[in-house]
């Protein structure tokens, strides 16, 4: 290529890119397509995490009892605390129940994966036959860690058609684990500092729970304490105690949400 075609060709170049510069369908292309950026960011930045929070047991299912408290209100109540605090704190919460009203399994399941919520919670209330017997254990879906949790999980699932239960995704599956432990991590933390107790870890477990099992998205099983032993009933008769629960479950979803969104 001689000079005289390389300075032809640069002419071109130039005068079309002139042409593009100063060509106001071009801007006007140019504008929109910033704005549906800028639209598309804040969308993604607006769209919240979905809650559900299922406060185990209610209407003619009350669960465990004790000395006039019954789980079913211990729950809603807890659940109902976490729905505040997470609405403070930009989550959406959807509750399986507001009232002391009876629902299925299924029905609870079917609510979370109806509203494609991105985890679900049931808050739930222990018992055992040894009254010294405490702590808080969490749980996720999979094989029993025990044959205590198997227990708990077959106590839990009364009624409900376990005989062909779906295969869970292994992301939700390791999701849940992950949330189940900060669960159970910042509740023992929190109450062994603000009440200067050693409160029983009894860990991060899994079992087979029927909510948990259909539940299409990362879900655990919360086990806030025993009512069956006569320390743990009292604290849990606390407004103030719940109120901690309550917080530790929200602090755990929040360092959750922002290591996997």
């Amino acid at each position: 290529m001689n000079s005289r075609q390389s300075i032809k060709r640069y002419s071109l170049v130039q005068q079309y890119f002139h042409g593009i510069l100063f060509d106001p369908r071009y801007w006007r292309i140019l504008l929109l397509l910033l704005i549906y950026l800028s639209a598309m960011q804040s969308t993604l930045a607006e769209e919240k995490m979905l809650v559900v929070l299922d406060p185990g047991h209610g209407g003619t299912e009350t669960g465990a009892t004790a000395k006039g408290l019954r789980e079913a209100d211990i729950a809603l109540d807890v659940a109902l605390r976490a729905e505040r605090l997470l609405l403070e704190e930009g989550f959406e919460v959807l509750l399986t129940r507001r009232q002391d009203e009876t629902l299925s399994l299924k029905e609870r399941s079917v609510m979370a994966n109806s509203a494609s919520a991105d985890v679900f919670i049931s808050v739930h209330v222990n018992s055992a036959e040894s009254s010294t017997l405490h702590g808080v254990e969490t749980y996720s879906v999979d094989i029993a860690t025990d044959s205590y949790s198997a227990m708990v999980a077959m106590k839990e699932n009364k009624g409900a058609d376990m005989t062909s239960p779906p295969i869970v995704d292994t992301n939700i599956m390791l999701l849940s684990m992950e949330l189940a432990s900060l669960v159970q991590g910042t509740t023992i933390a929190r109450l062994d500092d603000l009440y200067a107790i050693e409160k029983q870890n009894l860990g991060h477990k899994t079992a087979m729970f029927y909510v948990l099992v259909h539940a299409k998205m990362p879900a655990i099983l919360y086990e806030v304490g025993f009512l069956s032993n006569d320390k743990e009933r009292q604290q849990l008769q606390s407004a103030h105690y719940r109120e901690q629960l309550a917080l530790s479950l929200v602090e755990a979803l929040g360092e959750w949400r922002d290591r996997n969104q």
